[in-house]
């Protein structure tokens, strides 16, 4: 168990570097509203030195998100000043993706034997 743990420490440190190097060449960095997400999220916020947006659920503008509070019984519109806005993002919120004219070319893998 102690090594799983340290695994996931390591994993996690390995990300929050990742995402600190390239945070600068973004305005905006999003997570999904996971438990790593949620676990990642305030700290590359910290790290940042802004403050993170939770759970959004709609995207009004730039700078400006709808995010639920009070257990889902309300809706409270957030905006963020920061350069750079750390967000969380609760996927059931948004409709899918069209798929209107989208081909995709479909290719076999063989096994070579």
């Amino acid at each position: 168990m102690r090594m799983v743990k340290a695994w996931r420490t390591a994993w996690r440190r390995i990300w929050q570097a990742q995402i600190l190097a390239m945070a600068s060449n973004y305005s905006h960095i999003l997570f999904a509203a996971t438990a790593s997400g949620k676990n990642t999220a305030p700290r590359v916020a910290a790290k940042l030195n802004v403050a993170q947006v939770s759970d959004i659920t709609k995207v009004i503008g730039a700078d400006t998100f709808e995010r639920p509070i009070y257990a889902g019984n309300a809706i409270c519109l957030v905006q963020s000043s920061d350069a750079i806005k750390v967000l969380t993002v609760r996927s059931t919120g948004f409709d899918p993706a069209r798929q209107e004219g989208r081909q995709c070319r479909r290719r076999e893998n063989r096994r070579r034997g």
